[in-house]
């Protein structure tokens, strides 16, 4: 009998460290995870993942601490926008470039600065009430109390997900409306706020019932602004703009982990601050 090792000739060696499959090292490393309250079992389809109360405190701070930050992203870049008027003749090799008045860079500053201070808000307001009721029912203020379980919380948790499809449409709000895009993709301008409200629909009809489909939403809301964005984007600032997707993409890895990574969810917060930080650079940058 093999018995989980491997047979040679005249030696029997083990075919893993302490003769485990990788599956089942995976899992072993998941369990002891569980154990010590870093992360509980996966939920099941259609149902939200229950965090532990480590998971709630990550998922809450996360994003807390970039609140202030992107007020003041917000501020810097409308108060820039002012300056505009005359910059905007100068920063487009176009010869049109006068088409760009103080209006287009004022709006797209409010949009993008509305929709970064949003998302980090609305996420932190929603684990924050939500661990405030899981954690401490005790010592929980009156909103809370009123909120998990409840047409409340189940709005808080629509707002969480839907605020991502408008983030994504602000940030592209600069890049769409302050550059020459491609004839074929002037549609994208208004395209990208349709595409928004898709998402937000379909949040609220099919709420955690099909979390793949939810994800490949996010990625092509994501994705397909880029190509005109990285069009009209020369060179030497077009690695800021990578480098941002490729923390947006690679926290997309961890976005639905909840129960197969510790703190997945915070994880995943943290390069979403950190693909933020990395466009609002490269917009301030190259447009501001």
């Amino acid at each position: 009998m093999m018995n989980g090792v491997c047979a040679g000739n005249e030696i029997r060696k083990p075919c893993t460290t302490n003769g485990k499959s990788l599956i089942q090292t995976i899992r072993a490393w998941q369990a002891h995870w569980r154990c010590k309250k870093w992360m509980n079992e996966r939920a099941k389809t259609g149902v939200s993942y229950e965090p532990t109360q480590l998971e709630h405190y990550a998922n809450t701070i996360s994003h807390a601490v970039m609140i202030l930050p992107s007020i003041l992203a917000g501020e810097l870049m409308l108060r820039s926008s002012k300056c505009q008027q005359t910059a905007a003749l100068h920063w487009s090799h176009s010869p049109s470039s006068h088409n760009f008045s103080a209006i287009h860079f004022e709006v797209s500053a409010r949009v993008y600065g509305i929709s970064l201070v949003s998302l980090f808000l609305v996420s932190t307001i929603f684990h924050w009430v939500t661990w405030c009721k899981t954690h401490h029912p005790t010592k929980t203020v009156g909103l809370a109390d009123i909120c998990c379980g409840s047409p409340l919380w189940e709005f808080l948790h629509l707002c969480d997900r839907g605020i991502i499809f408008l983030f994504i449409s602000g940030s592209y709000t600069p890049w769409l409306m302050l550059n020459h895009v491609h004839p074929s993709l002037e549609w994208l301008r208004w395209g990208v706020w349709i595409f928004a409200a898709v998402g937000i629909i379909y949040s609220f009809i099919l709420l955690e019932k099909y979390k793949l489909l939810e994800t490949l939403l996010y990625v092509a809301q994501g994705l397909l602004p880029a190509l005109a964005v990285a069009s009209t984007t020369d060179g030497e600032h077009l690695h800021d703009l990578l480098l941002g997707g490729i923390f947006y993409l690679t926290g997309v890895l961890l976005f639905k982990s909840d129960g197969h990574i510790p703190c997945a969810h915070a994880i995943w917060h943290l390069f979403v601050a950190a693909g933020a930080i990395s466009h609002f650079y490269a917009c301030y940058t190259v447009l501001y």
